[in-house]
């Protein structure tokens, strides 16, 4: 699993690209945490948590392919 930490600021200062890109990873952590999970309610947070963010970059596909901004800085 990356060592990945959020920066709500640093996030949002990047190219939407970037944005998307660091929410698929984030899911990617959360579900590699529920393969480590022992608890079923913990691997179901996790789970969750991974479905979350890539809703949110769902959502910034979506806003960004219809502006055409995916590279620049809008939230």
């Amino acid at each position: 699993m990356d060592d990945v930490k959020f920066d709500a600021a640093g996030f949002l200062a990047l190219p939407v690209k970037k944005r998307i890109q660091h929410c698929r990873l984030m899911a990617k952590n959360a579900l590699e945490l529920s393969a480590l999970a022992t608890n079923k309610d913990h691997k179901a947070a996790y789970v969750e948590i991974a479905n979350q963010w890539h809703s949110v970059a769902d959502d910034m596909t979506g806003k960004a392919t219809k502006t055409g901004q995916q590279g620049s800085k809008t939230t």
